[in-house]
């Protein structure tokens, strides 16, 4: 008797197959809604590792889900941050996306699961909200 393979999902930024787990599914999904308002496919990248944004010498090993660029001032500077989750969007999972951001340093920043979506756009305070912002208005 063949075993079954587990089911994938093809992610279209990093042009590859990858297991479709529940968080992947939510991930796989923002991604075509973010591509849909707007977001530069060229702007965007997947499981991007913290380390690349620290000059810490012992930056956490972790990986934020999504990280949408903007071109500002001659560079790529991250505009928008985004936590992908299988569960419901709680107070730890903001903390876990404000300190992502703390080496990451987007300007905005989305939790997002399944049935829920909380943005948050950093000014003065961090104030999560359920409007979402197309790339337009972010960087317009």
């Amino acid at each position: 008797m063949a075993l079954s393979s587990p089911a994938k999902i093809f992610d279209p930024i990093r042009g590859i197959y990858v297991a479709a787990t529940p968080e992947e599914a939510v991930r796989q999904s923002f991604l075509q809604r973010l591509i849909q308002s707007g977001y530069p496919r060229g702007l965007i990248c997947v499981e991007v590792d913290i380390k690349m944004f620290s000059t810490a010498k012992r930056p956490p090993k972790r990986r934020a889900d999504i990280v949408c660029f903007t071109l500002r001032n001659g560079g790529l500077l991250p505009l928008l941050l985004v936590e992908c989750k299988a569960v419901a969007i709680n107070r730890q999972a903001q903390e876990q996306i404000l300190g992502y951001n703390y080496f990451i340093g987007a300007d905005n920043l989305c939790l997002v699961n399944q049935d829920e979506l909380s943005f948050a756009r950093l000014s003065d305070s961090v104030n999560f909200s359920d409007t979402f912002y197309s790339y337009q208005e972010l960087t317009g």
